[in-house]
């Protein structure tokens, strides 16, 4: 036995002559054949061995299944497939029939899903594929409908990297149509395994998994039924080779040309090692700036775009900013008297005396010669007094003039800010607000001035926390807390009437 043997039994029953009431069908043998030729191609499926069993009967099917489960090792992959007519006996069980079943005695003419499932226990593969196209009933319009999969089919699926693939779901019926030479199912099985368009990653494989999400897709677009999975373990299991070169190959081909201009100095190793990275990612964790990039590569190695238009797709890509040079600062040159060719000739060297002075200002008061257009209207003397409107409506706001550790205040005197502010923000303002806010409860004429008074209270209370809690002394903090029970109280009590 090869070591990491791949097999594969393939079974199809298109012809019931023991059971007038099982149709026989036109496409089962065609699926055999066409499925065998993929699985068997070294250069898709290359599978060691492929056999085929069409119209037997029960028994040979069975004496098949065991030996051929049996000559298994632990490091095989096994695929049983199965097509044809798929019926349920009185215990409501699932058989799969074969050229001598008759509907009335299944269980003695026919493959029961229990006995696949106890030949598969007994089989020592470390990876087992289950695929079935079964069918149960006749035609319609051109379409023979096949046999649905039961859930206790399902059930049968245990051990280790087992993976059931089926035509469709329990309650669907799978179909095959007049124009077409495979069943629907098995038809875009083929097409995926020929065409390795299942392979949406690039690796260069298809798993069952990838298989499974093309068929559903393809099976769902040709017809109303859904192929079903079902996985024990795990479903990365390689079916075939997908003819695509894998990203690792991809890379390091990408590899080996960029590093070569970079070598002949036509290109940044940083533009090289990014377009790499890309290329040994899976398309599906792609980001959209990735996957531009990436079919940029594509194009590059097939030699459709040139290096330079490479280099430009990286940028516009914006995988990482485009490098700006800075200029460089022009540096000053320092003024130096020009004393003249012969100015210093037999003398030694004059140090630079450096700038001249700035001129003495004019002491002379009043304005210099030139009158100026649109003179501005003379500054507001700093000492002249203030009324309280002045004084009290800045503070309020808390529109403060700052200058330094000493400014000129907004009261007309020069102090530090500590000083201007000590009491007038530490408990005053808040006391002001809990008087306004207890005279309106008092003197409110209506419910609504009442609880727009309770409001007004709360509103102001809350934004000169949020703007100058930090200068609160312990009574400003306790001022605060009694307007705002007082404004609550009076939404609470105004809101009751």
């Amino acid at each position: 036995m090869t070591e990491h043997a791949r097999k594969a039994l393939l079974i199809g029953n298109a012809s019931f002559p023991a059971d007038e009431k099982l149709l026989d069908l036109r496409c089962p043998l065609n699926d055999v054949e066409g499925l065998r030729a993929v699985l068997a191609n070294p250069e898709i499926g290359g599978f060691d061995t492929v056999e085929t069993l069409c119209d037997c009967d029960s028994t040979e099917v069975k004496r098949k299944l065991i030996t051929f489960l049996a000559d298994t090792q632990n490091t095989d992959t096994v695929l049983l497939y199965y097509s044809g007519h798929g019926k349920h006996d009185a215990n409501i069980q699932l058989n799969f029939c074969t050229h001598d079943s008759e509907i009335a005695v299944l269980e003695a003419t026919a493959v029961p899903v229990a006995f696949v499932r106890d030949q598969l226990a007994r089989c020592n593969a470390q990876n087992t594929v289950l695929m079935l196209d079964c069918c149960y009933s006749g035609a319609a319009k051109g379409i023979l409908h096949r046999g649905d999969v039961e859930d206790q089919l399902k059930l049968s699926v245990k051990g280790s990297g087992t993976y059931l693939l089926t035509a469709s779901s329990e309650t669907e019926t799978a179909q095959e149509k007049e124009s077409d030479r495979y069943g629907v199912f098995t038809k875009h099985l083929i097409e995926a395994l020929e065409t390795g368009n299942a392979d949406k990653d690039g690796n260069g494989v298809t798993t069952m998994d990838d298989l499974y999400h093309y068929i559903v897709n393809a099976v769902r677009s040709d017809s109303p039924q859904k192929p079903t999975r079902q996985v024990d373990g795990h479903g990365k299991i390689i079916v075939a080779k997908s003819g695509k070169n894998s990203r690792l190959d991809t890379a390091a081909t990408l590899s080996s040309e960029l590093f070569t201009r970079v070598a002949s100095g036509d290109l940044d190793a940083s533009i090289a090692t990014a377009a790499v990275e890309v290329a040994r990612k899976a398309p599906s964790t792609h980001t959209p700036s990735e996957a531009t990039f990436d079919t940029a590569i594509t194009a590059y190695l097939a030699k459709r775009i040139t290096l330079g238009e490479f280099v430009t797709a990286y940028w516009n890509t914006r995988l990482e900013p485009c490098p700006e040079p800075s200029p460089e600062p022009e540096p000053v040159p320092k003024p130096t008297p020009d004393p003249g060719p012969e100015a210093n000739k037999g003398h030694d060297p004059v140090e630079d005396p450096g700038p001249e002075p700035d001129p003495i200002p004019d002491p002379t008061p009043g304005p210099r010669p030139g009158p100026k257009e649109n003179p501005r209207p003379p500054p507001k003397p700093e000492n002249e007094p203030l009324s309280d409107f002045d004084r009290l409506m800045p503070l309020l706001v808390g529109k403060l003039w700052k200058a330094g550790s000493t400014k000129q205040s907004i009261l007309g005197t020069q102090q530090t800010e500590e000083q201007e502010h000590s009491a007038l923000f530490k408990w005053i303002i808040p006391l002001i607000i809990l008087f306004v806010t207890s005279g309106i409860s008092e003197t409110a004429i209506d419910v609504d001035t009442y609880i727009g008074g309770g409001f007004l209270g709360v509103a102001a209370m809350v934004y000169y926390l949020v703007k100058y809690r930090s200068r609160l002394n312990i009574a400003g903090w306790i001022i605060s807390a009694l307007v705002l029970l007082t404004g609550m109280v009076m939404i609470s009590e105004g809101l009751s009437y």
